[in-house]
């Protein structure tokens, strides 16, 4: 039976997800095993909270080289 961790990781990839950035620590240690344990979503470490709140929009923005996004 999977923990709640597993269910949020599994419930993720079925919405598509490809990577989550953000920082590692306390409450987010157990989604963080299972997103390592799964392989399915890229775990991608970054400093402050801002950074993994602005690192997808600049993703899309590259990617896409349109700002459609308004923070």
């Amino acid at each position: 039976m999977a923990n709640i961790a597993e269910q949020i990781v599994d419930m993720l990839v079925k919405a598509g997800v490809k990577r989550i950035y953000a920082v590692t620590g306390d409450s987010l240690n157990k989604i963080n095993d299972a997103v390592r344990k799964d392989g399915r979503i890229q775990w991608i470490h970054v400093r402050h909270e801002e950074t993994g709140a602005f690192a997808p929009v600049s993703v899309c923005v590259y990617r896409t080289m349109k700002v459609f996004s308004h923070l």
